[in-house]
Order: structure tokens, then C-alpha cells, then sequence
């Protein structure tokens, strides 16, 4: 049985890479990098630790020590942790030192090449996730109209343009109208500021940056971003088919078919 560390953030993404990694005969060593993981995910694990996100010479040091050859990323981490002032030991300070610019993806490949550089694989976020990513089409009762499909492509246009700045994933558009454009907040928080702002109908698109790691961060969505879009008055959620996670899908669809919304792969 081989080892693999698991470095787990908050969400359902890291129960159900650990349910993937022990399907597959995996000793899971879990590295709890929030306070908030699941407790399930705990359970599954051998051995757990508790770190912060900027020890990452401790973080290699444990997949050492437990003769983890490989490991995988997973769940999610408040993008303001990294304007917050955390502290960091001295290799990820050195490593900071060497990026021109500290977007996420390029952070975070960052950080992935450094385990690798150890010799440590780095898992696929899409070889563990594969029944969760999105089909192509309309996966809702309520298909979107014309005019959504306009703004849908408009939407997948300005993620395009945006994405060698490694701002965000996603984009809240209304009638070619730019609404909102996630950044630091994260996806729910601006599908909540540009629903309100379009004052109802607006459309979200979702979608991996151009070049982005997918190993390491792969768009996701769920029954919070449709609960966040009823609440706002959004009406479609448009998301890159075969690259974006939507967790608890079936749950996700049934919500949104209750509020009138639609989802669709593109």
C-alpha cells in the first residue's frame, strides 16, 4: 500500500478525494492546513497534522517522514489569507521572493513544483475528481434563452482575456455588461455582489484561466453557489464542460431546477 499526503483544505473536496485514495488502496497522511476540514477526513487518514498554509518545509518534511511519494491538493482556502500577513518559514519565503507575481494559480504551481522538486508527485485534481466534472449541454429543466447565450459567451470571452493576470475563475455578466469579476473573495461572494448589483437574471461563467494548473485547482461549483445565486437573483451558471468540478451534482441540479435555474456545460 503506498502513501499519499493529503493536503486538505476546507470543503467537500477533501472528503471525496480521500474516499477516491482509499477506494484505490492508499494510506492516506492527512496535512490539515485550516482548522475547519472534515472530521470524516481525519478518520480516513493514518496519521494527521495540523499546519499553517506558509509552513511549507514542514509540510515536506512530514511527507518525508512518513514515505509519502506522492500527494494531492484539495479543498478550499480563503484567498485572503495571502494578504493577511500570515506567517511563513524561510523556504516559503525564498520561494515568494522568486515569483514576479503571487496570483493563486501561479502560487500555487509554485508550491506544487517544490514538492515535486523533493520527489513528490503532485496528483491531478482531475485524475481523483473525474465523476464529478461537468458534461457538456444543459443539465437543468430550464434551458438558457438566446440572450443568456450571449452573455455566456461574452462571459467566457472576458475570463480569456483576464486570465494571464490570474485574477479569478469567474464572471458575473448581464446584457454584455461586466457585473462582477471574482477576486479575492472567492466565487460565492461575487456571484452575491453581482446578482445584486444586475438588480436580477444575471449570467455566471465559471472556467479555468488559460494554461491553469488543474492538478492543483480545478473551478468548482455547488449547491452554495446556486444558493448563492437564488439569493442574488442570478439565472444561469455556465461552466467550462470536462474542466469544472460541480460537488453533489445531483443536489446542485435539484436546487436549481426548484429556483428556475439553469446550469449548462459549454
Amino acid at each position: 500500500m503506498s502513501t499519499v499526503a493529503l493536503i486538505a483544505a476546507s470543503g467537500r473536496l477533501p472528503l471525496i478525494f480521500a474516499d477516491e485514495l482509499r477506494r484505490r488502496g492508499h494510506d492516506i497522511v492527512l496535512l490539515a492546513i485550516v482548522p475547519s476540514v472534515d472530521a470524516r477526513v481525519r478518520q480516513a487518514a493514518s496519521y494527521c497534522e495540523d499546519l499553517s498554509v506558509g509552513e511549507l518545509q514542514r509540510a515536506i518534511d512530514i511527507c518525508k517522514r512518513h514515505s509519502a511519494a506522492a500527494a494531492a491538493f484539495a479543498g478550499k482556502l480563503e484567498k485572503s489569507a495571502f494578504c493577511a500577513g500570515m506567517e511563513l518559514d524561510s523556504r516559503a519565503r525564498r520561494l515568494l521572493s522568486k515569483l514576479a507575481t503571487r496570483g493563486d494559480d501561479r502560487l500555487m504551481t509554485a508550491v506544487a513544483e517544490e514538492f515535486e522538486s523533493e520527489g513528490i508527485e503532485v496528483i491531478s485534481q482531475i485524475e481523483l475528481g473525474r465523476s464529478l466534472l461537468a458534461e457538456r449541454g444543459a443539465m437543468t429543466l430550464r434551458h438558457p434563452t438566446s440572450e443568456e447565450m450571449n452573455d455566456v459567451s461574452f462571459g467566457f470571452g472576458v475570463l480569456r482575456a483576464i486570465g494571464p493576470l490570474d485574477v479569478g475563475q469567474s464572471v458575473v455578466v448581464k446584457r454584455g455588461v461586466v457585473v462582477a469579476i471574482e477576486a479575492v473573495e472567492g466565487t460565492d461572494q461575487a456571484v452575491l455582489r453581482g446578482g445584486t448589483l444586475a438588480g436580477g437574471c444575471a449570467v455566471v461563467v465559471k472556467a479555468p484561466k488559460p494554461g491553469q494548473d488543474l492538478r492543483i485547482d480545478v473551478p468548482t461549483v455547488g449547491k452554495d453557489t446556486i444558493a448563492c445565486m437564488h439569493a442574488s437573483g442570478c439565472s444561469v451558471l455556465a461552466v467550462e464542460a470536462e474542466t469544472t468540478f460541480i460537488v453533489d451534482k445531483d443536489e446542485a441540479v435539484q436546487l436549481a431546477d426548484k429556483h428556475g435555474i439553469s446550469i449548462v456545460g459549454v
